[in-house]
């Protein structure tokens, strides 16, 4: 199977790749900007929270608003398995419908980069059509709530780029600039009441000064444990670098929750991330996706001549033949 690529820059490992398709090459960019419009009719359309009138509260209004963020359209998990954990997020959801507020939501994405399922750019750090469909999701849940509860959702896209410069030396600039163009692209659609950026190292908490303790390196690690911290980090390491920065991330990202709990605690927020956890739900940022978004870019695979969205990584580019087609950002020409 081929998959298609849309590197967001031409990029010298892809010249020889482009697809010389100008069918394909329309359906992809039609398919994008499709999403694209949707989401921003979505965003524009919907009324500023802080003006729409309080209504009384009912439990069915409860049932359908936690019936949508775990339909499969948008969480991964099987409902027999979150437990205790739908009884806390009712909870919580009666709360602010109660005070006709929108629910904050709380999305652990990334640490303000990618990595690149191109060897010669191991790491991106401009948001790209990645993003975009993770916009899309925000707009469809966003769309599905406000049905039921006109308040809808605020949902806080979480971005621990002060771990990623803590563990893998990952320059605060960069990550920031990943950031601020996150802010753009919010803006473009419109979304800025509805969405928002909660950067680790915009928080008055935050320092520069290195905190971690010198530590023991994880016991030795898998190959594939010690790929994903060189995916990470942008480049190959020992294995004895790999462990270390692998404990320093567990070290990191416990700090890192230490921070992020109260401020989640305070607005009663619902926490979600990627991944299954039990101790949250999952959110799938694009469609059909139920991983970690951060470990590749999104490309195409086409299915009953559909294109269908799919996670490219370096292992993926491994097995199978890409293909790179041009194709223009529609956040862009709209701003």
């Amino acid at each position: 199977m081929a998959f298609i690529y849309l590197p967001r820059l031409p990029q010298p490992q892809c010249q020889a790749s482009w697809l010389d398709d100008a069918h394909t090459t329309t359906q992809i960019n039609d398919w994008l900007r499709g999403r694209y419009e949707h989401a921003k009719t979505v965003f524009n359309g919907l009324p500023s929270p802080n003006k729409i009138a309080r209504d009384a509260t009912t439990t069915e209004q409860i049932d359908a608003v936690l019936n949508t963020l775990t339909q499969r359209r948008f969480n991964h998990q099987s409902r027999s398995r979150l437990g205790s954990l739908m009884g806390l997020y009712r909870q919580k959801l009666a709360g602010h419908m109660a005070h006709g507020v929108p629910i904050p939501c709380f999305f652990l994405y990334n640490g303000g980069y990618r990595a690149s399922p191109l060897a010669q750019q191991p790491l991106i750090f401009e948001p790209d059509q990645t993003e975009l469909l993770l916009l899309y999701q925000i707009a469809c849940l966003t769309e599905d709530i406000c049905k039921t509860y006109p308040p809808g959702v605020h949902f806080f896209i979480v971005i621990n780029n002060g771990v990623a410069f803590w563990v893998n030396d990952i320059a605060l600039t960069s990550t920031q600039a990943y950031a601020q163009g996150l802010n753009e692209m919010i803006e473009a659609m419109g979304a800025h009441e509805r969405v928002s950026v909660v950067l680790q190292s915009a928080l008055p908490t935050f320092h520069t000064r290195p905190f971690l303790p010198t530590v023991a390196p994880s016991p030795a690690l898998s190959d594939k444990d010690h790929r994903l911290v060189e995916r990470f980090l942008g480049r190959p390491c020992s294995a004895l670098e790999a462990r270390q920065r692998h404990a320093l991330y567990a070290i990191a990202e416990a700090h890192w929750a230490q921070v992020l709990e109260p401020l989640v605690r305070v607005q009663g927020g619902l926490l979600f991330r990627q991944v299954a956890s039990p101790q949250m739900l999952s959110f799938r940022p694009y469609p059909g996706g139920a991983t970690r978004i951060q470990n590749g870019s999104i490309g195409f695979s086409f299915q009953d001549k559909q294109p269908t969205p799919q996670l490219i990584t370096t292992k993926t580019a491994g097995h199978h033949a890409i293909r790179c087609v041009p194709w223009t950002a529609p956040w862009v020409s709209s701003v």
